[in-house]
C-alpha cells in the first residue's frame, strides 16, 4: 500500500493501509516561512484514505491544525487535482452499501503527485522523533498486502516512532502484528472495538455499569487464549462505542488499566440520545489518537484517548448534522477547544484481578475513591448544592427524578431499563412483560419503577396499583385486569404494580398460581370466559421479602422439605420461571456495604427537602440547613419506615416561616422515636461545634497561617494575599468552612475537640499516615468547595476566570502544592490551641 505523510508541528503522521484512498491536504492559511516570516506558506496535512473518510480529515484539521480557516485540497491517483473552501460531502449516486461520500465544489490544480509503488512506497522514510505511524491491515484486501519488507525497514529506521495497529479483526495473527510486536513492542499500541471482541467470543457485559463492563474487558484480555500477542505492547486501547474506552496493559510484572467513561451513560446511550452520524467514526477515532500523540508534549495517554473520544462524539453531533443530504463539514467548529469541551467524560483506574477465576462482580467499585476524600463530605455537599465534586467523578444512574450513585443499584435499575426499552420499543410484542421488585418497607419500590418507565417514554405510559392484601377473592383480581385491558385498548402502556403479592391467600403464596396465564399467555379468566390483557409491564412488589433471593430461600430451603414442598405446591418454580427481570433495591440503611450507604441516602434526602421544605431553597438550588442537622440525618443508622420516615421528619419539624433548618427545628424526641433512635440522632446533632467567635478567631489564624505560607512565591497584590481585615468575603467564607471542617478531620484520624478551662492547651503532635489523610480530606474540602463556586480546571491560574491547574485529585498535585496542605493540618494543634481547644484521642 501507498503510504502518505501528514506533517503536525514538526512532526509525521504516516498512514498506511487499506485499497482505495484519496490524499488529502489539509493548508493552514496563517502559517509563515521559515525563509521569509512574512510571508505566507501551506503547513501541508497529507492523509492517505478510502474515498474521503470525512470523519478522520475534520478531526485531524481541527486537532493538529486548530485553526478556524482552513483550505483543503483533494486528489486521487488519477492526474488532477482539485481543492475548495470547505469539504461538501454528499452521497455518490448509486451507492448501495456503506455511505461513500465525494468532494463537490471543486476546481482543478496542476501537478500531479507522483506515482509509485503501492507496496513499498514510505519503506524508506526517515521520519522525526517520536512520529506516529498508523497501520490498517486489513485481510480482505488479498492484492493489497503491504510488503513486509518495507514495515520492517520503516521500523528500524525509525526506532522512536509510535505505532498505531488496527487489525481487521481482534483475533488476526498476522506476520505485521507479528512484526511489530517483536520489533517495537514497547512503542506499540493495538486499537479494538468492544463489539468486535464479543463477535469472537468474549463475554463482555453491555448496559449495567461501567465498572461491570470495565471488569469483563480487564479479565477476558489477561485470559483469553489469542491474547497472549499483546503481552508487553505499550497498549491496548478498546473504544466502547461513542461512551467508553479502556487502556490496557498486559505482562507478567504489570498489569494495568485506565477506563474513560462516561459519567451519565453507558454503552449505546450517547447515540441513543444525540442524533446524528458520520461516516468514518473508527478512522476519525484513530485519527485523533495519532493527532493527539503527535502534537502532546507530556499529555497521559488516557487524556489523549479521552480527547479523541470527546472529539468523535462532537463529530457525531455537528459533523454531517442530522440531514443526511445535507454532509457539509463545519471545520471552523472542530477547533480543539470545542472538540475537548466534554465535561461528562471521565478517566479512573482499574483494579484488575490476577486471578484465573472471574472476579466477584463486587471486587471494585469507583466509589471506594470516597473512602479517602469522605463519604459524608461528599454527601453534605450533593444535598447542600445538588452536586458534588468527587460524586460527579462516578457513573450515576439517571431515571426521571430517581438518581443513584450505588453500584448496585444502577445494575439492577439497567437491567429492568433495557428489558422496559425492548418491550416498549418493540410494538409486535403482545403478551405483558414481568417483572418483581423487593426492598425494605418505604424503600421506594414503585417510584424506582415508575420512574425507569417514564424515562423511556413519557406520556405513554399509565401507572395502576393494586394492594393484594387487600383482595379477597379472585373476582377483585379479575376487575383488576379488566382496568388493566381498558387501560391497554385506550394505546397507552399500562404499568401495573401488584402490591405485597407474596401475602396468603387460601394458603402461603396463594395469589401465585392465578398469575401464571396472564404472565404467560397474556390471558385472564372471569368466570367462564376468557379475555386478553394487552401490552402490558407487570410488576410484583414484594411485602415479606427484601431480596429475591431470601423469597427463594425463605420458600425453598433445601433442609426443609415441607417448604420445599409447599413452595413447589404453589407454584413458586413456575412463577418465578415467567419473571423477565428484577430489582432489589436497597433503600437508605446500611446493607454490609460500609458508609456507602450515605450516598444512597443524599439523593433521596435533598429530593424530600425540596419537596417538603421548599423555602429552604435560595435561587441558586442551595439548602440552607445546618451542616450537624444533615449530618444526622445522614448517618442515624435505620430509619425504621425507610424512606417514609425521612419524609415524615421533615414535615414533623418547624420549618414553617424558615428559611433555614437549624437545630432547634427538629421534632421533639417523644416525636421522633416513631421513625428513628431519638438518642442515636441527638448523638450526631450535638457533635462539637464552634461558638460563632472562635470560629472567626480560627478562621482568621488560618488565614495568617496561609499568608506566612505563601509571601515568598505569592505577589503582594494577590486578593488572596491580603490583610483579614481588607479580605474578601467570600475567601473569608472559605476559611470559616476550612476552621469549621476540622472536627471531621480530627474525627476520621480518631481524635475529638475538647475546651479547656483554667489551663494551656496540650499539642498533640500526628503521625505522618494522620497528617497524609488530613491533607487529602484538607485538599478534597477546597476542590468541593471550588467546584461549587464554579471554578473550573485548566492549565494557568486566573482568580477572575475562576481557572486553577490543583482542581485535580491529590495524587496529581505537584509536591510543592500538596505541601501547603500537609502544612496546614500540621499546624491544627497549634491554631486550635490559640481558641482555648484541645485535640486528643477519642475514648
Amino acid at each position: 500500500m501507498a503510504p502518505e505523510e501528514m506533517t503536525a508541528k514538526n512532526k509525521r503522521i504516516l498512514v498506511i493501509g487499506r485499497q482505495d484512498y484519496s490524499e488529502l491536504e489539509v493548508k493552514d492559511p496563517k502559517a509563515r516561512s521559515n525563509s521569509d516570516p512574512s510571508a505566507p506558506s501551506e503547513s501541508v496535512l497529507k492523509l492517505v484514505r478510502q474515498p474521503i473518510k470525512a470523519g478522520l480529515v475534520a478531526i485531524v484539521a481541527g486537532q493538529v491544525v486548530g485553526e478556524k480557516n482552513v483550505k483543503i485540497a483533494a486528489s486521487g491517483w488519477a492526474k488532477r487535482r482539485v481543492s475548495c473552501q470547505t469539504v461538501k460531502l454528499v452521497p455518490v449516486q448509486g451507492d448501495k452499501g456503506p455511505k461513500v461520500l465525494r468532494v463537490t465544489a471543486t476546481r482543478e490544480l496542476p501537478n500531479s503527485p507522483n506515482r509509485r509503488s503501492r507496496k513499498d512506497a514510505g519503506a524508506h522514510t526517515k521520519l522525526n522523533d517520536n512520529s506516529v505511524v498508523v497501520i490498517y491491515d486489513n485481510k480482505r484486501e488479498v492484492d493489497n498486502i503491504v510488503n513486509l519488507k518495507a514495515v520492517s525497514s520503516l521500523i528500524k529506521k525509525n526506532p522512536k516512532a509510535i505505532f498505531i495497529y488496527r487489525p481487521n479483526s481482534p483475533a488476526d495473527q498476522g506476520d505485521i502484528l507479528e512484526m511489530l510486536r517483536k520489533q517495537s513492542n514497547k512503542r506499540l499500541l493495538l486499537v479494538l472495538e468492544a463489539e468486535e471482541l464479543r463477535s469472537v467470543g468474549m463475554n463482555i457485559s453491555r448496559q449495567l455499569s461501567w465498572e461491570r463492563t470495565a471488569k469483563d474487558l480487564c479479565w477476558q484480555l489477561n485470559h483469553f487464549s489469542w491474547t497472549d500477542t499483546f503481552d508487553k505492547c505499550a497498549g491496548v486501547i478498546v473504544r466502547i462505542d461513542l461512551d467508553g474506552a479502556l487502556l490496557f496493559r498486559k505482562g507478567r510484572s504489570l498489569r494495568a488499566a485506565k477506563l474513560i467513561y462516561d459519567q451519565r451513560g453507558l454503552e449505546e446511550d450517547f447515540q441513543r440520545e444525540h442524533s446524528g452520524s458520520v461516516t468514518g467514526i473508527d478512522e476519525a477515532f484513530v485519527g485523533c489518537l495519532a493527532a493527539g500523540i503527535a502534537g502532546s508534549k507530556k499529555a497521559a495517554l488516557d487524556t489523549i484517548i479521552k480527547n479523541a473520544l470527546s472529539s468523535v462524539r462532537y463529530l457525531h453531533i455537528a459533523g454531517f448534522g442530522n440531514d443526511p443530504l445535507d454532509c457539509e463539514l463545519q471545520l471552523s467548529a472542530l477547533n480543539r477547544n470545542d472538540t475537548l469541551d466534554d465535561e461528562t467524560l471521565r478517566q479512573t483506574s482499574v483494579k484488575v484481578s490476577t486471578s484465573n477465576e472471574s472476579p466477584d462482580p463486587k471486587y471494585w467499585q469507583m466509589a471506594t475513591r470516597l473512602e479517602d476524600t469522605g463519604f459524608v463530605s461528599s454527601a453534605i455537599y450533593y444535598v447542600k448544592f445538588g452536586r458534588d465534586y468527587y460524586l460527579e467523578q462516578l457513573p450515576v444512574g439517571s431515571f426521571g427524578n430517581l438518581t443513584t450513585y450505588d453500584r448496585g443499584e444502577i445494575e439492577d435499575y439497567r437491567s429492568v431499563f433495557n428489558l422496559m426499552y425492548d418491550y416498549i420499543k418493540t410494538t409486535s410484542l403482545s403478551t405483558p412483560l414481568s417483572i418483581a421488585v423487593f426492598g425494605p418497607p418505604g424503600s421506594g419500590k414503585s417510584f424506582g419503577v415508575t420512574q425507569i418507565a417514564n424515562s423511556i417514554e413519557p406520556g405513554k405510559i399509565k401507572k395502576l396499583e393494586f394492594n393484594l392484601s387487600q383482595f379477597s377473592s379472585t373476582n377483585d383480581l379479575a376487575a383488576a385486569f379488566h382496568i388493566v385491558r381498558d387501560v391497554a385498548l385506550s394505546g397507552k402502556i399500562p404499568l401495573v404494580f401488584f402490591d405485597e403479592f407474596d401475602s396468603e391467600f387460601e394458603g402461603s403464596l396463594g395469589w401465585l398460581k392465578y398469575f401464571l396465564s396472564p404472565m404467560q399467555d397474556g390471558v385472564f379468566r372471569d368466570q367462564q370466559l376468557i379475555h386478553s390483557i394487552g401490552r402490558s409491564i407487570l410488576v410484583f412488589a414484594g411485602g415479606t421479602s427484601s431480596r429475591l433471593e431470601k423469597f427463594g430461600e425463605k420458600n425453598a430451603v433445601k433442609k426443609l422439605k415441607e417448604a420445599q414442598l409447599q413452595f413447589i405446591k404453589a407454584k413458586g418454580i413456575d412463577f418465578l420461571s415467567r419473571l423477565r427481570g428484577y430489582i432489589n433495591i436497597k433503600g437508605p440503611d446500611p446493607i454490609d456495604d460500609g458508609s456507602h450507604f450515605v450516598i444512597r441516602r443524599a439523593p433521596i434526602l435533598r429530593s424530600q427537602l425540596k419537596i417538603n421544605a421548599p423555602q429552604l431553597l435560595n435561587s441558586l438550588d442551595y439548602i440552607d440547613i445546618d451542616d450537624n442537622v444533615l449530618r444526622a440525618l445522614l448517618l442515624v443508622p435505620k430509619y425504621k419506615h425507610g424512606v417514609r420516615s425521612m419524609e415524615a421528619i421533615i414535615k414533623m419539624s418547624r420549618l414553617v416561616g424558615r428559611n433555614r433548618f437549624d437545630q432547634s427545628a427538629l421534632p421533639s424526641s417523644d416525636q421522633l422515636k416513631l421513625h428513628v433512635n431519638p438518642k442515636q440522632l441527638e448523638r450526631f446533632v450535638r457533635m462539637i461545634t464552634f461558638a460563632k467567635s472562635a470560629s472567626e478567631e480560627l478562621a482568621r489564624a488560618i488565614h495568617e497561617k496561609y499568608r506566612e505560607d505563601r509571601k515568598k512565591n505569592h505577589p503582594s497584590d494577590d486578593p488572596a494575599m491580603k490583610p483579614w481585615r481588607n479580605l474578601d468575603e467570600k475567601l473569608k467564607l472559605s476559611n470559616r468552612a476550612q476552621a469549621d471542617d476540622i472536627p471531621v478531620k480530627l474525627q476520621a484520624i480518631g481524635y475529638e475537640l475538647v475546651r479547656c478551662k483554667r489551663r494551656k492547651p496540650k499539642l498533640v503532635r500526628f503521625r505522618k499516615a494522620q497528617i497524609n489523610k488530613m491533607a487529602r480530606m484538607e485538599h478534597a474540602r477546597w476542590n468541593r468547595e471550588r467546584w461549587a463556586a464554579g471554578w473550573r480546571l485548566g492549565e494557568i491560574r486566573s482568580v477572575k476566570k475562576k481557572i486553577s491547574p490543583y482542581l485535580v485529585e491529590w495524587d496529581e498535585l505537584p509536591d510543592n502544592i500538596k505541601k501547603y496542605d500537609i502544612d496546614a493540618v500540621k499546624a491544627i494543634p497549634k491554631i486550635l490551641a490559640s481558641a482555648g481547644f484541645e485535640v486528643r484521642k477519642l475514648k
